[in-house]
């Protein structure tokens, strides 16, 4: 059964994960699209799809929400597992709800916020004066919940 991970990366982290999912299981027949990269994916090809964001905002980012928003039809009548990435332990379970829409949230076989990173080194300088100022921290941070990236990976 092929696979489809869709996602869009601002800083890297969601691009992290796809990769990490990607390498998860080698007799699995995975392929990975950045949003940015490929606008439109015809997911007739697939059977199973993955589909994450980056939380910016309190919100994906507007090229998944797009996407979601095409092809919501279709993604009802697929195997979808949904990811965030998202630091801010406290206010992730709500940025799960609030990230896509219920219909889509309730039909997924996975729903999960599977950690992230703050990069310095690919933020640009407002985005690090922001992050410093609300997190706190000071430099690059990895906080990924390898745990749940291996069963978003099994849920395919």
């Amino acid at each position: 059964m092929k696979t489809a991970i869709i996602y869009i990366s601002k800083n890297g982290a969601t691009e992290k994960v796809a990769g990490m999912l990607q390498k998860s299981n080698k007799t699995k027949d995975i392929e990975a699209f950045n949003l940015k990269e490929k606008k439109h994916i015809d997911l007739h090809n697939y059977q199973n799809i993955i589909i994450g964001s980056p939380i910016y905002a309190g919100k994906i980012m507007n090229p998944v929400k797009r996407f979601i928003d095409d092809n919501m039809v279709q993604l009802l009548n697929m195997n979808v597992s949904l990811f965030i990435c998202c630091m801010d332990d406290n206010r992730a379970d709500e940025e799960l709800q609030n990230a896509y829409p219920e219909l889509l949230r309730k039909h997924a076989l996975f729903c999960e916020h599977v950690g992230g990173e703050f990069n310095f080194k690919r933020m640009n300088f407002v985005e690090r004066t922001i992050v410093k100022k609300i997190s706190g921290v000071k430099n690059s941070l990895q906080k990924f919940n390898f745990g749940k990236i291996s069963a978003l990976a099994d849920s395919i």
